[in-house]
C-alpha cells in the first residue's frame, strides 16, 4: 500500500516534533534517503523530507519511539520472571481475573505447545490483562499467527513483549497485520529474534505500521536505515494523533 501524502509531511513546527525528526535522521546519508525513496516508489524527485542538521543531545534524549540495537538473545533475570503455576495463570486469564493486570511469562520453561493454544484461546476473551510478557520462552511463527489471531479481537492489552524468540518475517507480518483490526495495544516488542531479515523483508515489515495508528512504542531489530527511518515516522505519526486526541479531550 504506498505511502500516503498526509503521513509523510508531518507538520513538524505545529506539532513541535522538528527535533525529533532531526535526531531521526542523525548520521543518515543521502544514499539512505535515495533507498528509502526507490522503496516507497518516489521517482519523481526527492524523498518529501529534508535532511535536517545533527540533533543535539537535549533532542535525542526526548525521543518518543523506541528501537533495540542488540541482535544477540539475552536471558531475562530471574527477577523479571517468577516460576509460576502456568495452568493456574490460564485459567485466571479465562475468568478475567480482574486482579490480573500483568502476565510475566520471561523464561518460562513449562509454557507447552498445548498450553500455549490454551492461553491464547482464553486471551480472546479477557478484558483485563494490561501486559503480557513472553520473552524467551522458544516461540515461533506458529505461536506467532495464534496471538495474531488474539490481537484481532482482543481490547484489553496495551503492551506485548516476544523479544529474544525464534519468530521469523512470517511471524512478525501475521502479528502485525493483525494490528490493523487492534485499537488498544500501544507498545510491541520484537526485538532480538534469533534469525536476522534482509533490507526488503524489513521494509515490508516497515511499511505493516501504517494502517494503524495506535501502537506508540515498537521494539524491533532494523539493520538497515531505509526500513528503521520508515517504521519510526509511523511511531511517530501515532504518537503525534495520541497527543491531539489528549488535547482535544482536555479542552473538553
Amino acid at each position: 500500500m504506498p505511502l500516503a501524502e498526509p503521513t509523510m509531511a508531518l507538520d513538524t513546527k505545529s506539532s513541535g516534533l522538528d527535533k525529533e525528526f532531526e535526531a531521526l535522521f542523525d548520521g543518515v546519508d543521502e544514499a539512505d534517503l535515495v533507498e528509502l525513496a526507490s522503496e516507497l516508489g518516489i521517482d519523481d524527485g526527492p524523498i518529501p523530507v529534508s535532511k535536517p542538521k545533527k540533533a543535539d543531545s537535549k533532542s535525542e534524549s526526548r525521543h518518543i519511539y523506541s528501537y533495540m540495537s542488540s541482535t544477540q538473545a539475552r536471558h531475562f533475570p530471574e527477577e523479571q520472571s517468577p516460576r509460576v503455576n502456568v495452568d493456574e495463570i490460564i485459567q485466571r486469564v479465562a475468568d478475567d481475573d480482574a486482579t490480573l493486570k500483568q502476565l510475566i511469562l520471561n523464561n518460562q520453561e513449562d509454557l507447552s505447545a498445548e498450553k500455549f493454544k490454551d492461553l491464547c484461546s482464553a486471551l480472546k476473551d479477557n478484558r483485563r490483562l494490561k501486559t503480557l510478557e513472553m520473552a524467551n520462552v522458544k516461540l515461533g511463527d506458529k505461536e506467532a499467527t495464534l496471538l495474531g489471531d488474539v490481537l484481532k479481537v482482543n481490547i484489553g492489552l496495551r503492551t506485548l513483549n516476544l523479544e529474544s524468540n525464534r519468530i521469523t518475517s512470517k511471524g512478525i507480518k501475521a502479528i502485525l497485520k493483525a494490528l490493523e483490526d487492534n485499537p488498544m495495544l500501544e507498545e510491541l516488542k520484537l526485538a532480538n529474534q534469533q534469525m536476522g531479515l534482509g533490507a526488503g523483508v524489513e521494509m515490508e515489515i516497515a511499511k505493516l505500521l501504517e494502517c494503524n495508528t495506535v501502537l506508540r512504542k515498537f521494539g524491533m531489530t532494523f539493520r538497515a536505515n531505509g526500513p528503521r527511518i520508515l517504521a519510526d515516522r509511523y511511531i511517530m505519526r501515532n504518537n503525534e494523533i495520541a497527543r491531539k486526541r489528549r488535547t482535544m479531550m482536555d479542552s473538553v
